[in-house]
This record gives C-alpha cells, structure tokens and sequence, in this order.
C-alpha cells in the first residue's frame, strides 16, 4: 500500500478540474484531517459536518472503538469544500454527506465504500503515479497517519487523532 506526499495532495488539490473531481478532493481532505476509515467517511451524514463560517467542524459517530472524533478544516481546504457543502446543501433529498456528483450537480446516490475506496487509485492515476494499484482504501488513512507521525512524535497523540483507545 502507497501513500500520497503532502506535495501531490497539494497538487492534486490545485490542479484538479473541480467539476469533474470535487468530490474525489474533499474525500481526500476529509480523510486526511480525520484519520477517517473508507467506512467512517461513507456512513458521514449532513448533521455530522458544521459550516462555522470560515471553518467546517466535523463530528464522526462513534466507531468500532466506541470513541467519536471530531476535527476542524480550515484555510485553503475549507474553500475546496465550500464549494462542495454549497453545491450538497441545496440538495437534502438524502442525508448522507458524500453523493454521487454528475456534471456540477449532486445526483440521489450516497457514495458507498467501494466507490469511496477507489478514489485513492483514482488520484494516483490523475497524477500518474508509478504504481497507481498500489493505492489502496487505506492510503488515506494511512497518509493521514504519517503526516501526522511527521508533524508531532507523540504517539498518544496519533492514537487519539485516528480513534485508537
């Protein structure tokens, strides 16, 4: 399993068409912030995620660990999923968070995990990445795992970050 360097997340973000990889992007982002599991991201629902304004708070159900977990998205990465939130909450005829998008438009289809966990094979094939089958549903988490590990060496902390009691 392969996971993605802050630089092609930063790549793919930029220079990804928005209308035909918006929601590839905001799972991305979501699962980076989070830690989240392919399962975790797919069962999200609209009450789960909070726009603050400038900030999107977002509150994951209790998994298998029995811990729930929030976490914040701001900056650059709360604008890319702005445009999301924007688009997705004017269609509320389904209370899952990630649906199916089709021409700029949110379709009646939750995202399940199978979709959801080709997304990262998805990405690697965009930024032709040497290997792209190697990017597995848990690349994101495990990205997720070694940014953090590279930003703070406090292993509590990382344990805390992706739901580990």
């Amino acid at each position: 399993m392969s996971v993605f360097t802050s630089a092609e997340i930063n790549r793919f973000c930029e220079v990804a068409d928005d209308g035909e990889h918006l929601v590839s992007k905001i799972i991305l982002i979501f699962a980076l912030a989070g830690g989240c599991k392919v399962e975790e991201l797919a069962n999200l629902t609209i009450e789960d995620v909070e726009d603050c304004d400038d900030a999107l708070l977002v509150r994951l159900p209790q998994g298998k660990t029995g811990i729930e977990r929030n976490f914040v998205i701001t900056g650059n990465y709360y604008r890319i999923c702005k445009k999301y939130v924007d688009v997705r909450i004017d269609f509320q005829q389904n209370d899952r968070f990630f649906l199916k998008m089709c021409m700029g438009k949110c379709v009646n289809k939750p995202l399940g995990i199978n979709k959801i966990g080709g997304i990262p094979q998805e990405i690697a094939i965009f930024l032709e990445l040497p290997n792209p089958e190697s990017y597995t549903k848990r690349s994101f988490r495990k990205t997720s795992a070694t940014l953090f590990a590279n930003f703070t060496k406090n292993t509590t902390a990382l344990k805390v970050h992706l739901g580990y009691k």
